[in-house]
């Protein structure tokens, strides 16, 4: 599995119709206008809020197990 990639296992991009691009929307993780500490903030109310959805569906699951289960 950590072993050297084939040579012939790299992507031949002629052979895909089209071309793929991607750019990020906020390359540089910043939102346009905002000041250091703006930014600074966004980053951990969104960490909060991402950690506050994920335990209370959690819970709620489990909650909902326990009562299918009685």
């Amino acid at each position: 599995m950590t072993g050297a990639a084939n040579p012939g296992a790299e992507l031949d991009e002629g052979a895909l119709p089209g071309s793929f691009e991607y750019s990020a929307p906020f390359p540089d993780y910043t939102v346009e206008g905002a000041d250091t500490f703006t930014n600074i903030g966004l980053i951990v109310a969104g960490t909060l809020l991402a950690l506050v959805v994920v335990l209370g569906l959690g819970r709620g699951l489990k909650a909902f197990s326990r009562s299918r289960s009685s």
